[in-house]
């Protein structure tokens, strides 16, 4: 009994020591993790908008579901120029969509509403097909697509991207969380405070943020015909 008493202390006290042990290094690693992954946040935010020379984030409560899409907005900011103008904005989305579950992309979008640059930062696609969404010659093709089109399969037309070959739900994730980055982009009022929104500084753009989806949506349906069959691993071919 003694024995059992003593073998139940001991135990007892290394699980404490353990626990003591495990919060200090918690606590010694959590300031450095959050700092790495801000500076690798806006790292991305950097290659999507090459031309700001600084960033400003927009207050908001994120995260924030985006209507009609199935991705969520995590953060916002402006991209600003030398003088602090606001010159577009930069935003980090997440798309539920993808084959082996979410895909987060950053996206640039200059003051007429162009893509400036669109970056894979997260994602879990399987390796030689879907994992080819963070290829920087693919993800190229988004440069320059604007509002007014939207992004969509199918690179015959304007707007239009290759989709990836053998990972149609891959494209299709990156595609949705790219138009819900648009979306925002130009229905971003309720987000930007400020004097000069985003797409006021060269003249105001009235875009119903609805009649938007059903342009990309009409737009990526006739396009998407005949890529949502099996494919090896599961997904389209």
């Amino acid at each position: 009994m003694r024995r059992i008493l003593k073998d139940t202390v001991r135990l007892v006290t290394i699980t404490l020591i353990a626990g003591v042990l495990l919060s200090a290094v918690y606590a010694l690693t959590k300031e450095p993790i959050e700092k790495a992954q801000l500076e690798e946040l806006q790292s991305s935010y950097r290659s999507v908008f090459s031309q700001a020379a600084g960033f400003e984030e927009i207050s908001l409560s994120a995260p924030v579901e985006l209507d009609g899409y199935s991705s969520t907005l995590n953060s916002a900011l402006y991209a600003l120029d030398g003088e602090n103008n606001i010159i577009g904005g930069v935003y980090s989305v997440t798309s539920h969509e993808g084959y082996g579950g979410d895909i987060t992309v950053s996206m640039g979008v200059d003051s007429l509403g162009r893509i400036t640059g669109v970056l894979v930062t997260s994602m879990n696609e399987t390796v030689s097909l879907g994992a080819n969404c963070q290829d920087e010659e693919w993800l190229s093709q988004f440069v320059g697509i604007s509002f007014e089109t939207g992004a969509h399969s199918g690179a015959q037309s304007d707007g239009g991207i290759d989709a990836i070959s053998g990972a149609t739900y891959t494209t299709e994730a990156v595609l949705d969380a790219v138009n819900a980055g648009l979306g925002v982009a130009v229905d971003d009022r309720p987000l930007h405070r400020r004097a000069a929104p985003v797409f006021g500084q060269q003249g105001d753009v009235e875009v119903d943020a609805a009649e938007l989806r059903d342009v990309q949506h009409r737009l990526g349906q006739d396009a998407a015909v005949g890529h949502h069959h099996d494919q090896i691993g599961g997904q389209g071919l």
